[in-house]
Parts: C-alpha cells; structure tokens; sequence
C-alpha cells in the first residue's frame, strides 16, 4: 500500500494522544479498567455456567442492566458460556472480531482483558483517523478535518464503553483508502478490510456493497462480484454457525429496520429525546444525505457517495427504536454518515456545500454543550463552533481575495 506524507500520523497521534491522556488521567487516579465496560449486576449473575465471568467484590457494578461493553467483555473472557450472560446472544456473538481479538492479546491472562479492550480502541481511533487523514492529503487538502472523527460523540462513547462500533469504522475507513491507493493488491485488501469489519459490526457491510455496486458499474463484474463475496461470505459464514450452535438465526426486532424515522417517532413529538435527536442526528443526518445527492449531480456516482447515502438510510432513517432512546446509542449508530461526509470532503467545491458540511458538523458536536459533565467536554463544541466560523470567514475573505485579482485583471486588460 503507498503511503503519503507524514502529516496523517501527526494528526493519528494527536488523536491518540488526547484520547490515552483522558483514559490514562482516570486510570492513575484510581479508576478501575472494568468500570469503562459498565457491567450490570442482573446480567452478571443471571448464570453460573462460567468459572471465569463471576462476580468481583473489589469491582465496580451497576445494579441497572449496563451498557453494551460488558457483553463483549463476557465473551472475551469466556467464548464458550458467555452466551448465558447476555440477552440476544445470536445477535451479539455475530460482532465476535473485537472480543476474539482481545482473546488473543491477553495470551490467556484473563485479567489483562479490561485493558486490552482500551488499548484495540485507543489504536482504532489512531487508525481511522490516519485513514482519513491521509485520503485528505492526498486530494491536497489539509489533513486536520481528519481530527474531527476522533472527535465525534459516538467515537467518544465507542472507546470509553469498550464497544464494537470505533474497531468496525476504522476498519472501514482504512478499506476505502486501500480501495483507492492500496496499489497492486488494492481490491482484496479492501475486501478483507470490509469482512473484518463486518465481523465487528455487520452494517459495515453495506459500505461494501456500495463499493462493489462501483466495480459492477464500470462494467468489472467479476472483480465485483467476487469483491462482494470476500466481504460478505465471512460474516454469513460465521453468522450460520452462530445460528447453528445457538439454535436460532434470526434477528431480533428490535435490531430491525422499522418505518422511516419511527424509531424516534414512537417516543412522542415533541419529547426531550425527540428534539435533541432531531438536531444531533436527523438535521445532520439529513444535510449529509443531502450533500451526496448533490455531489453525485455534479460529480457522478462514487462509491463514497453511495455509503454516505446508505448509511444515512440505515443508520438515520431506518435506525431502531432501542438505539434513539438515548444519544449515546444513535450516535453510535449513525458513526458511518460522518465517517463518509469526510470521505465525501475533496468533492466538495461550493461555497453553499462547505458551509453545509460546516454546519452537519456542528450539530452532530451538539451533546457535548448540553451534556458534557466536564467544562473541558463542552469546549469541544465552543472550539467546533469557533472553528467552523473562522473557517468560513477565511474561506469569505478568500473568494474575495479572488474576485479583486478577477477585477484588476480585467482593469489591464481595458484599452486606455
């Protein structure tokens, strides 16, 4: 794979930085690994099939349910019976990459797992944002935007519950790049790169069948076709093994794509989670979908702009009722759309279309004025803020620059 300059791993290892000092800061001042997993005590002890998943009378737990991390924290440490820890266990084991590759790590010391968890993350962010970072350098654009994925709430939320979704997104981003400057093996690197990220989180795959639906349209259909079934067998596969051994192999309802917007809907108009979805997701959910269809009028039809337009419809449009209940599960959701609005960045040219993305971003920085705990949480939004207007005025002041230069040429160009 070419590489370009090395501006994309200042911007990744700012990234990382940020993100191992936060993480870093609560663990040397005694925070506990496991309480980022957010174990609820009624999962915890709903089984005592496992000699390994028990409790802990020295760890921190919730006596609510708990939050998704813990699920994946269960089937790193026991792959076999964490499935009695759990609800949905089908749908949950069919994201196995990121606790199969804590597994891994951890060379069977089970209690290094909490940290590893951290640790593929903290690399993920770092990945996914050279990724993208680089993609800008090479379209001769400033790498910085890169930033703003590390950034995003539902990042923020991905890394610091130990969950799936960062691990599957860097995956993603880092097989649209080998897509495009992967070199001689760049098709079944990207391919890879896509089932791997399918395994993590299986809407990851519908990224791929954009860009597979791209090779089709250059009339390449074997290399389609089969850049299609490297992507998606991996995941069939282990999702029919899944449904085997577990005996059922259907997806619960409420992972299920219901009526446009319902999902949010349902929670009454206008309700709190109503109107702070609305601007976090939708509103920029919509502007994005909006800024595809208008680069594809002008631009033509690439696979970047067919998955930001199908993530906006899965993970917007069609996203369920359990994940709008709050803005940390729909932002997680919805990571694909900002993931490829910066993807989408270089093919933007207007005026109206960068105000636009300026403006997409800004909402979706939105929860951390209203709920960030911390001062420095809501400076992300106030530097976000400050940062889209002098952005937009330097662009002013350069489109004026541009028009006086216009004018004194045509003034020497006038005869006496």
């Amino acid at each position: 794979m070419s590489h370009p300059k090395g501006g994309a791993w200042t911007v990744a290892a700012l990234a990382v930085i940020l993100y191992a000092a936060y993480i870093g800061g609560l663990i040397l001042t005694g925070t506990d690994a496991r309480s980022f997993i957010v174990i609820g005590r009624p999962f915890l002890t709903q089984s005592h099939t496992s000699s390994v998943i028990r409790y802990d009378p020295h760890a921190r737990y919730y006596t609510k349910d708990g939050y998704d991390g813990q699920f994946f924290y269960f089937m790193a440490l026991d792959p076999v019976h964490a499935r009695d820890y759990m609800s949905m266990p089908a749908y949950r084991y069919g994201r196995i990459l990121y606790p199969a590759l804590a597994r891994a790590i951890s060379l069977g010391h089970l209690d290094w797992i909490p940290g590893i968890l951290l640790l593929i993350n903290l690399v993920a962010v770092g990945l996914g944002v050279w990724a993208v970072a680089a993609w800008l350098l090479r379209a001769g654009l400033s790498p910085w935007p890169a930033l703003l994925y590390a950034l995003y709430p539902g990042t923020v939320v991905a890394v610091t519950r130990d969950l799936s979704d960062v691990l599957a997104l860097s995956l993603v981003a880092v097989a649209v790049y080998a897509f495009r400057y992967g070199g001689r093996y760049a098709l079944p690197t990207s391919a890879v790169l896509f089932a791997l990220a399918g395994l993590t989180r299986e809407t990851m795959l519908a990224a791929a069948a954009m860009f597979a639906v791209q090779l089709l349209a250059e009339r390449r259909f074997l290399t389609g076709v089969l850049f299609g079934l490297v992507a998606a067998v991996p995941y069939l596969a282990w999702h029919t093994f899944v449904g085997v051994w577990m005996g059922s192999m259907s997806v619960p309802a409420a992972a299920m794509p219901t009526f446009p917007l319902w999902g949010l809907i349902a929670y009454g108009v206008p309700s709190a989670i109503f109107v702070l979805q609305m601007i976090a997701v939708v509103f920029p959910g919509v502007i994005a979908a909006g800024i595809a269809l208008y680069l594809w009028r002008r631009t033509g039809m690439t696979a970047e702009i067919l998955a930001l337009l199908v993530n906006v419809l899965i993970g917007v449009v069609l996203l369920n009722h359990a994940s709008y209940i709050e803005i940390e599960g729909s932002a997680r959701a919805a990571g694909g759309v900002p993931l490829f609005l910066l993807f989408c960045l270089p093919l933007i040219r207007t005026n109206g279309a960068a105000t636009l993305f300026r403006l997409a971003w800004l909402l979706w920085m939105f929860p951390y004025l209203i709920l960030g705990k911390m001062v420095a949480v809501r400076w992300i939004w106030i530097v976000t803020a400050l940062a889209w207007v002098i952005s937009a005025e330097i662009e002013i002041v350069r489109q004026l620059r541009r028009g006086i230069r216009g004018l004194s040429g045509l003034g020497r160009r006038l005869p006496a």
